[in-house]
């Protein structure tokens, strides 16, 4: 796909090399101490938002219904629907792209009013 854009990987300055990207590609596991703490994190969760994602993928696609175990107020953020749709407490049918710079500027409408 980078190819594809007409940009080439970053290079390692020692040898050259393609550098690997800090991504999971599909068909890898996510690191144990990763999945360990997005674990803990869900089930502490007040609100959790879901955004681009089939919520089909294991073991991510178990963490929103970890949080909503909880009491979690979950968010879906999806221009699809997926099997978390009908779990969740609010589903915005658009891209994360165009929602979370919005979402952004309402966070920090609401922090100016706080303090």
């Amino acid at each position: 796909e980078v190819a594809r854009m007409g940009k080439t990987p970053a290079r390692c300055p020692e040898c050259g090399s393609l550098v690997r990207p800090g991504v999971v590609w599909f068909g890898e596991s996510l690191p144990e101490a990763a999945i360990a703490r997005a674990q803990t994190f869900s089930a502490e969760a007040e609100v959790f938002f879901s955004a681009g994602t089939s919520s089909t993928v294991a073991p991510a696609s178990s963490l929103p219904y970890m949080a909503k175990g909880n009491g979690a107020y979950v968010v879906e953020i999806n221009p699809e629907e997926t099997p978390l749709s009908s779990v969740a407490d609010e589903r915005v049918a658009a891209g994360a792209h165009e929602v979370f710079p919005k979402l952004l500027q309402v966070i920090q409408k609401l922090r100016q009013r706080v303090r």
